[in-house]
């Protein structure tokens, strides 16, 4: 989130990673921050193929940071198809603190709360180290739209909250369809790359798989 555009040629993986400010609910709700990429430490248990160190090194941050609001959060707001499931994968890494356990905020898939009391230096050990989260969301029945948001917790000294990267995938539905209409098995099998399609969106959005169609890939 709060990133310059990225190619596939900056993606080992092939992927491209659009900037998330025309998902943003409202504009002046977020603020981009950013770091050097060489700054960004992957744990032993990932690797530049969950997401290029460009999506960790950038983020989007509360605008209103400091202000004792806990009500006022950072929404997203996508155009889906109703009546599907869609995996969500949120990448975080905690670029903005100084000190650990200082930022705690809560992350809402459709107004539900999907995860609360986020401290990401506690979960990922340190500062400016990524992690990220999977979900499957079928709140969009008879909806149009997907929203992701993040917000303070109650409990947070430090009322901020942060997103740097997002990824959006539609799940086949019970006829095995991406479409309502045709069966996934004609439509991907075996694809190749050209049939990975996709867009990043703020954070990063991405992925792909023989069930799946990206939404947005962003950061």
């Amino acid at each position: 989130m709060g990133g310059p555009h990225l190619t596939a040629l900056n993606d080992t993986l092939g992927r491209t990673w659009e900037n998330d400010v025309k998902y943003l609910h409202v504009n002046s709700s977020a603020v981009s921050v950013s770091v050097s990429p060489s700054s960004i430490k992957y744990p032993a248990t990932m690797t530049p193929e969950i997401a290029p160190n460009w999506v960790y090194a950038t983020a989007e941050t509360m605008g209103d940071a400091n202000v004792p609001n806990v009500n006022f959060n950072i929404t997203w707001v996508f155009p889906v198809d109703p009546n599907f499931m869609y995996f969500i994968r949120v990448h975080f890494c905690d670029i903005v603190s100084e000190s650990l356990n200082s930022l705690l905020f809560n992350l809402y898939v459709n107004d539900d709360a999907a995860l609360l009391d986020l401290d990401l230096s506690n979960l990922a050990g340190n500062l400016d180290v990524p992690l990220y989260k999977d979900f499957v969301s079928n709140s969009s029945v008879n909806s149009s739209i997907l929203t992701v948001s993040v917000g303070p917790d109650t409990s947070a000294d430090w009322i901020n909250a942060i997103m740097n990267g997002l990824e959006i995938m539609k799940i086949s539905n019970g006829a095995r369809s991406l479409s309502g209409v045709s069966s996934v098995e004609t439509l991907f099998v075996r694809p190749h790359k050209k049939n990975k399609k996709g867009i990043i969106i703020g954070s990063v959005v991405g992925g792909a798989s023989a069930a799946l169609a990206i939404i947005g890939l962003c950061y």
